[in-house]
């Protein structure tokens, strides 16, 4: 299926009841909300085969089911977008972005001496990576690390992140994720979210999903996190990176084929 080439999971339902059930349960309901558009979709396209009409192909209906999804939430930032991997042996792979789409890779590294390093790699659907980066910072606390290196995204987004149809943003730490899920989906970032001043910058992406992966489907971002902690740096292209990084990053990309 189109959805799980870019590692997105559906439930599986037998009835159009236990689909209005899922909807129904908050506390699976993003993952139904995504299924829910999926059905809309293929039917549209069903129905426009049926009539002689111009329909979509998969990739395109993939792409106006992660629209819809995205406007279905007052805030661009929501948990549609499953927090697991689908359990089978790309789980832990990097799954590339829809085409159009961009995604980008975050990570935080802290040391016992409270040296620690963020770490941001953008890459397109193609595998192509846009820009490398790492940070060095003093920090004690594991949780405002891994906050760091989100919002040290706003200080290297290019003019390619405001032009894509849309920005996941993924990272291992499961916790960030899910604290900034619940925030934008509650509609608490105004009254009670504390980063909203240093978040705010998301609301200028076109749209934004947010994701947890596992940590070897994070590894760019987890060498450049490491990395940061002796220096900053901004990497460009390919040639800039360090050999062992370069090998990684070529790996993902030959693994985008077996999707």
């Amino acid at each position: 299926m189109a959805l799980q080439r870019w590692g997105l999971t559906l439930p599986l339902v037998s009835s159009w009841t236990a689909l209005m059930d899922g909807l129904s349960n908050s506390a699976c309901s993003s993952t139904f909300t995504l299924l829910g558009f999926a059905v809309y979709h293929c039917w549209q396209t069903r129905n426009a085969r049926i009539h002689l009409q111009e329909y979509a192909t998969p990739t395109i209906i993939v792409m106006r089911v992660l629209e819809s999804a995205s406007r279905s939430a007052t805030f661009p930032t929501q948990a549609n977008w499953d927090t697991t991997r689908p359990s089978r042996p790309s789980s832990t792979l990097w799954c590339p972005p829809p085409p159009g789409w961009l995604k980008i890779n975050i990570d935080g590294a802290l040391l016992p001496s409270r040296q620690a390093g963020v770490g941001i790699v953008a890459r397109d659907s193609s595998g192509t990576v846009l820009f490398a980066a790492g940070r060095s910072l003093l920090q004690w606390d594991p949780g405002r690390t891994e906050m760091a290196a989100l919002a040290a995204i706003r200080d290297y987004l290019t003019v390619d992140c405001f032009d894509a149809s849309g920005v996941i943003i993924e990272g291992d730490c499961l916790n960030l994720i899910k604290y900034c899920q619940r925030c934008f989906d509650s509609r608490l970032w105004d009254a009670h979210f504390p980063d909203a001043d240093v978040l705010s910058f998301l609301f200028e992406l076109p749209r934004v999903l947010l994701r947890h992966v596992p940590r070897a489907a994070n590894r760019v971002a987890d060498f450049c996190s490491h990395h940061a902690i002796s220096c900053t740096f901004q990497w460009t292209c390919l040639e800039d990176f360090p050999p062992v990084l370069s090998e990684v990053v070529q790996r993902d990309r030959e693994n985008i084929l077996n999707f």
